[in-house]
């Protein structure tokens, strides 16, 4: 009787030289015994010892056809045989579907590698973006500290030397806000503080809701000072002393406003000279 196992169907196979017994005489493996003598007659036909004489690759072939031929009409031998194809299915089916898996697996991993690499890639662009505006920053908050020890030595040296050129003195102011009830924007602080003087800049602060205005003239933050305290809280930095808050703008005639920074001035004089006693 017939007992096939993997490595005597393999070792056949092998010997003869063929992947299938059934598809090297050219029928399906549920053929029957008809078919298959058919099929087997027409291929020993044309390579029978009769009809190529010394044709050793002939005869070789017919041994051949004659001894698959032989397993696929003997019952117990094709059986057994059969048998062992559908395992030899079922094992293939079973590592493609492996072979697919681990495909699966290959792209998933694939896939999150190079998700890994491209956020590595994206936060180093992050950072070294971040780099550039801190360092952007930086150099932009030393500019604005620069200039503004420029118009606190400016406005010193107006309060030390009594010049009374009113157009060259600085004032500067901080004011503080409410942010439940107003939101402002430097661009809308500009706007309102510029309708009482010519502004040499707004400073923002750390705080959103407090800045630092300097103007050109002391007694446009005077007036500013007075008209917006409904709705800023205000503090002298440089110039104008808060006992002189309450000064009214003179007439807009050229002569006036000269007289009245002089009046400023000289007050600004003599309160610092009050100090250094």
């Amino acid at each position: 009787r017939w007992a096939w196992s993997a490595i005597m169907a393999e070792s056949l196979l092998k010997e003869l030289g063929v992947e299938d017994l059934y598809g090297f005489l050219g029928v399906s493996n549920t053929a029957s015994e008809k078919e298959v003598t058919k099929a087997y007659r027409k291929k020993a036909l044309r390579y029978h010892p009769d009809k190529n004489p010394d044709d050793q690759t002939a005869a070789e072939m017919f041994q051949k056809l004659s001894r698959i031929y032989g397993i696929l009409t003997d019952p117990a031998a094709k059986a057994a045989y059969d048998k062992w194809l559908k395992v030899r299915e079922k094992v293939k089916r079973r590592n493609e579907e492996l072979s697919a898996k681990r495909r699966k697996l290959k792209e998933t991993l694939e896939s999150k590698e190079n998700d890994h690499y491209a956020t590595l890639a994206a936060e180093h662009e992050a950072r070294e973006l971040m780099k550039s505006q801190i360092e952007r920053l930086r150099e932009m908050s030393f500019e604005i500290v620069q200039k503004q020890e420029q118009i606190l030595r400016k406005n010193m040296k107006i309060i030390q030397e009594g010049d009374d050129s009113g157009d060259d003195s600085d004032v500067v102011i901080q004011a503080v806000w409410d942010r439940s009830t107003h939101n402002y924007t430097l661009e809308e602080l500009h706007d309102i503080f510029s309708r009482y003087g010519q502004l040499e800049q707004i400073l923002p602060s750390k705080k959103k809701n407090k800045v630092l205005i300097s103007f050109q003239r002391p007694y446009d933050a005077v007036n500013a000072v007075k008209e917006l305290s409904d709705t800023f809280q205000f503090k002298w930095i440089s110039g104008e002393p808060p006992k002189i808050i309450h000064h009214k703008r003179p007439s807009s005639q050229r002569d006036d406003e000269e007289d009245y920074e002089r009046a400023v001035l000289e007050r600004l004089h003599q309160a610092q000279e009050r100090k250094q006693d």
